[in-house]
């Protein structure tokens, strides 16, 4: 099983680590998380800073909130099972593996692991910027439908294009 810890800052991503197995909240600070806010100086001063986490175990870990709260970050909750809420889910994926397949046409002979994991990075990476501008439309489009629902279930609705 791999695990990816990614994150992304207005319109572009600033991390991407993949890992194997289950990641603990030990090292979701001490790498990932550190990682994406080390590099992000453009997401604002102390207490301005806020940021989207689905519902990994490493995410609500105790250890996670006081990180989080040493450095002056907002986290934003989310219901859990949420993914039609969280644009690395539903978005994000979509469009990688798109362009991952699209590679795949080029690639001769079976590919190792660790060059899917490099070339699954330099893709993710490699999101354009417009590309972004259209996930966090859709991601308002989608909260605010489920405010009207009241939190509840809400059917369908446009998905943003992977090209």
């Amino acid at each position: 099983k791999i695990g990816v810890c990614a994150g992304f800052v207005d319109n572009r991503m600033v991390l991407w680590h993949a890992y194997k197995g289950c990641i603990s909240a030990n090292k979701f600070c001490s790498s990932g998380l550190r990682r994406a806010l080390e590099g992000s100086k453009e997401m604002g001063k102390r207490g301005t800073r806020v940021i989207l986490m689905d519902n990994c175990k490493a995410h609500r870990a105790k250890k996670t909130d006081a990180f989080l709260d040493d450095l002056g970050v907002n986290c934003i909750d989310f219901p859990v099972r949420s993914p039609d809420l969280m644009p690395l889910d539903f978005t994000i994926w979509r469009a990688l593996l798109y362009r991952l397949r699209r590679q795949e046409e080029k690639i001769k002979g079976r590919e190792t692991l660790g060059a899917f994991k490099a070339r699954l990075r330099r893709t993710a990476m490699r999101l354009p910027e417009d590309f972004f501008d259209r996930v966090w439309g859709e991601w308002r489009r989608r909260l605010r439908r489920c405010h009207e629902a009241g939190g509840g279930h809400f059917e369908g609705g446009h998905l943003v294009k992977t090209r």
